[in-house]
């Protein structure tokens, strides 16, 4: 008998020309050593459905770049720009922050023109993950991992409210 292939696979593959807006504050997430807290900075807002209703909890966390330490957050039923001005206004409280950045992903809250005035009149620079790319955001992707996997699949505890949330982080 003569083996015979059944059949043949014939693939391709099409690369695309990624268009990237706001190409000025778009930049790669270098591994700087960081001399002291608050040079480096890293934001996003990530959702957590309540397994035992169908609400929705985003929470907006500023991580340390220096220390990994969360400086600030805010919780709320929505995704909203509310919820981003109370995190920015608790994070930075100083008047001015010479040479730091705040490195986002291209959320819609994050190319508001508020944030960036926020960030322009506080010297900090923004920085942006390129569209699509979670590892140049992978600081704060590495907390939310460790934070869900800390209140679903270790503790396996319920949170039917938000002020339980609060309580646990």
């Amino acid at each position: 008998m003569i083996w015979q292939p059944v059949f043949v696979v014939n693939a391709s593959i099409h690369l695309t020309k990624v268009r990237l807006a706001r190409k000025q504050i778009i930049s790669s997430n270098d591994n700087l050593k960081l001399q002291s807290p608050t040079k480096k900075c890293y934001t996003d807002i990530t959702e957590f459905a309540i397994p035992v209703s169908s609400q929705k909890l985003y929470l907006s966390p500023v991580l340390d770049g220096y220390n990994s330490e969360i400086i600030a957050y805010q919780l709320s039923t929505s995704p909203n720009l509310e919820q981003v001005k109370a995190m920015l206004d608790q994070s930075f409280t100083e008047e001015h922050y010479e040479n730091t950045i705040l490195h986002s992903d291209q959320g819609w809250q994050y190319q508001h023109q508020f944030y960036h005035d926020f960030l322009k009149q506080n010297g900090i620079r923004p920085s942006m993950s390129h569209k699509g790319n979670s590892p140049d955001n992978g600081m704060m992707e590495s907390f939310f991992g460790v934070l869900s996997l800390r209140c679903f699949m270790v503790t396996r505890r319920c949170f039917t409210h938000l002020s339980n949330w609060n309580k646990l982080l």
